[in-house]
C-alpha cells in the first residue's frame, strides 16, 4: 500500500474519504463498517509507514475498535447508511491509500469485519480479560497496531 504521506490527517477527514472510497465503487457504508475500515487505514499506515494516519485514539469496544471522536460525528446514523460527503479528499495521497484499504476490506460487510478485529492481537490485547460482552474504552496501542500489522505484512511477502 502506498503511504498517505508524513502529513497527518484528522480523523474526520480519513473517515470522510473512506465515506468517498465506498460510495465511488457504488457502495452504501453504516457506521460499523466505517469504524473498521478506520482503524484498519490506521493500523496499516502504522505498519508500513511508521507513523499514526490521525492523532485519534481507536478503542476497544464491544464491537470492534472504535474511534469516538468518528462515532460522535455520525452517530446519528445510527444502523442506517451514512452519506458521502461533499467535496475531495483531503489530499491525493491520502485518497490512494484510502482506495488500497478498502479495496483490502471494503469487499468484507461490517459484521465480518468485527469478528476479523475480533480474531486479532490488538483488539484482545486492549480488551484483557473482558467478557466479549463487556463494555470497555481502553486504547488500543499504536505499538501494538504496528507490530501486529508490521508482522502480518512480512508473513504475506515471505
Amino acid at each position: 500500500m502506498p503511504s498517505a504521506a508524513k502529513q497527518r490527517y484528522s480523523a474526520i477527514q480519513v473517515a470522510e474519504c473512506i465515506l468517498r472510497a465506498a460510495h465511488a465503487q457504488g457502495h452504501q457504508i453504516d457506521h460499523l463498517k466505517l469504524q473498521k475500515l478506520l482503524y484498519y487505514a490506521q493500523a496499516w499506515h502504522l505498519a508500513l509507514n511508521d507513523v499514526p494516519l490521525f492523532e485519534s485514539p481507536i478503542q476497544a469496544w464491544v464491537h470492534g475498535p472504535v474511534t469516538p471522536e468518528v462515532f460522535h460525528q455520525f452517530k446519528s446514523c445510527g444502523w442506517n447508511a451514512i452519506p458521502a460527503p461533499a467535496g475531495e479528499c483531503a489530499a491525493a495521497e491520502l485518497q490512494t491509500f484510502i482506495h488500497e484499504v478498502y479495496r483490502a476490506y471494503g469487499h468484507l460487510s461490517g459484521f465480518q469485519l468485527v469478528r476479523l478485529t475480533h480474531s486479532e492481537a490488538p483488539w484482545k490485547h486492549a480488551r484483557g480479560a473482558l467478557q466479549p460482552h463487556e463494555p470497555c474504552n481502553e486504547v488500543i496501542s499504536p505499538e501494538a497496531m504496528a507490530k501486529f500489522y508490521r508482522a502480518k505484512a512480512k508473513h504475506a511477502k515471505g
